[in-house]
């Protein structure tokens, strides 16, 4: 069975779909993050501050067609919450990676993860290795078949967990379903 670090995983997941830089406020908990988007070969561009950030990944997912950025945990992450709801808002595919401290830290800190679920169309903190890349997956794939930010927070001390890599071979879905066509012909109807 092939293996992945999660954020090699993680990085190898989102970049067929022109994630090809990462913007980032380079911060405490995200290091581990840093140190492996070069070995994946995508670039980051540092910002200001988080708000600028989201920004920039703003624009930069209305040319490219999706986006990250990547901010700390709290007051950074927070910062950043303006510029996420307009994305919410009109509709841009941006994934907000945020750099968590510990595991156990984490279980007492999701007050910012709920935060974000009034923002985005999905959210998951990584901090469940066997669960690692399907949640991964999930919330990459509602990102791009809603087109609208996700949020995926990622414990520094999972970072460099093993999963399995097998889902990599699965592209991340980019068409939506087709319509029940008798559903749609009664709301035509009706129309």
């Amino acid at each position: 069975m092939f293996m992945a670090v999660v954020l090699v995983f993680l990085w190898q997941t989102a970049k067929p779909d022109a994630l090809g830089r990462a913007q980032l406020r380079p911060s405490d908990y995200e290091l581990a993050l840093l140190d492996l988007v070069e070995d994946n070969e995508l670039s980051w561009k540092g910002n200001p501050n988080e708000l600028v950030a989201s920004y920039a990944a703003d624009g930069y997912a209305r040319v490219n067609g999706a986006a990250a950025f990547i901010t700390t945990f709290g007051p950074g992450e927070l910062s950043a919450y303006c510029g996420m709801a307009g994305q919410y808002a009109e509709f841009v595919p941006v994934v907000h990676v945020v750099g968590y401290p510990t595991v156990n830290a984490v279980r007492i800190c999701s007050m910012y993860q709920e935060m974000a679920k009034h923002i985005t169309a999905a959210t998951t903190v990584i901090d469940h290795v066997p669960s690692a890349a399907s949640e991964i997956d999930r919330v990459l794939n509602t990102m791009m078949r809603e087109s609208r930010p996700v949020y995926i927070g990622l414990s520094v001390d999972m970072a460099y967990e093993t999963i399995s890599g097998t889902p990599l071979d699965m592209p991340i879905v980019r068409s939506l379903p087709l319509n029940d066509p008798v559903l749609e012909a009664n709301v035509i109807s009706q129309i």
